[in-house]
């Protein structure tokens, strides 16, 4: 008997984790340093007041970040955030584990924000949302808005899903961008709408499935003959099919409506050069850019390192120069980690924006 109880004990204490370890809460109403975000963007200014984190920035990209985390990205997946911006837009979530250390674009997850200048609750399902939310967690980073701005938060809650956070998250991601804007830089696509991770083609043939196998099964009772149940199951099914095809149809036309506002919005009335950093995300990268083709010649081999979130990769902008093989120049924008391969090159440019050219000796 004392072994089935020892095994139920061993049991409860995997499945129920102890307490005061089911969330990381901010609420931002402490002095404690324990509990401040910070910014390490001095353009960005983090003042607490009122028990809210107030964000005022003046860069193409503000974010802050975390207190140490140290958790394990399976036992936390929701991310909730109560507040304001001023902008209108994507936020962005970022994250660092121990198998990689750094905030970069290959953790990112976008959320749409809500009106300007009025508080909203963002349930964010990282699990679902990218598929690198995984290993131990060590810090997360929140880029409320982009560009110049303000923001205003009330508190940011990392936790474990729920049935309730699950639907919100669910419901929020339908209507957020992952499913409303172009994904690549050559073959343009817009992405299917999803939900909970999962595409709505994907939610459309489990609905097709079980439709097919009650019907078939509810017309065998009720006709006892199987060519007549055949036939009716398959008229149902093919109108179950075309109000679902109807049903993504007008998903997707609303999502490129959704993309034709955004573009000619960031696009009319632009200079190439306006439209191509607007494309690149970052005016001071696009105009470091030029800097460089202008003292690199057209057909040397350069290499680009940067940290900022970018897409497409910044390096097409560069061409006819190329990135295969030994770089003759490395650029460097805004790259805080050792390169080994600039100690051998001599720093030929840099500019007021922080950009380096590196040359090889």
């Amino acid at each position: 008997m004392h072994y089935i109880i020892s095994i139920f004990i061993l049991l409860v204490l995997i499945t129920c984790p102890a307490k005061g370890l089911t969330s990381f809460e901010y609420q931002f109403n402490t002095n404690s340093n324990e509990l401040k975000w910070e910014s390490p963007d001095p353009n960005t200014k983090v003042v607490y007041r009122n028990g809210n984190m107030n964000i005022t920035s003046n860069s193409q990209f503000p974010y802050v970040v975390s207190p140490p985390l140290f958790c394990f990205a399976d036992n936390f997946d929701m991310l909730i955030i109560k507040m304001k911006a001023s902008n209108t837009g994507v936020g962005s979530i970022f994250w660092a584990t121990d198998f990689d250390p750094q905030f970069n674009s290959n953790k990112l997850v976008n959320f749409d924000l809500g009106r300007s200048n009025q508080f909203k609750t963002y349930y964010i399902n990282l699990r679902h949302a990218h598929p690198a939310w995984s290993s131990k967690v060590l810090r997360l980073a929140l880029s409320p808005f982009q560009g110049s701005g303000q923001a205003e938060i009330d508190y940011i809650k990392l936790t474990r899903t729920n049935l309730f956070t699950n639907f919100l998250s669910g419901w929020q991601e339908y209507w957020g961008p992952k499913g409303r804007i172009v994904i690549g830089s050559t073959i343009n696509v817009i992405a299917s709408s999803k939900i909970w991770g999962k595409p709505l083609n994907y939610y459309f043939y489990w609905v097709l499935s079980f439709s097919f196998i009650s019907l078939l099964i509810r017309n065998l009772i009720l006709s006892k003959k199987f060519q007549l149940a055949w036939d009716k199951t398959s008229i149902s099914l093919l109108i179950i099919f075309l109000a679902l095809w109807g049903l993504s149809e007008c998903n997707n036309l609303y999502n490129e409506w959704h993309q034709l506002k955004i573009d000619f919005k960031n696009y009319a009335g632009k200079t190439l050069d306006q439209k191509y950093a607007q494309a690149l995300g970052f005016p001071d990268l696009y105009e470091f850019i030029k800097f460089c083709e202008s003292k690199t010649p057209p057909e040397s081999i350069c290499a680009l390192y940067t940290s900022l979130p970018t897409d497409p990769k910044p390096s097409y902008y560069l061409y006819p120069r190329t990135g295969i093989g030994t770089p003759e120049y490395i650029l460097v924008f805004k790259y805080n980690l050792p390169i080994e391969a600039i100690k051998n090159m001599k720093l030929i440019h840099e500019t007021k924006t922080g950009g380096k050219i590196y040359q090889k000796q």
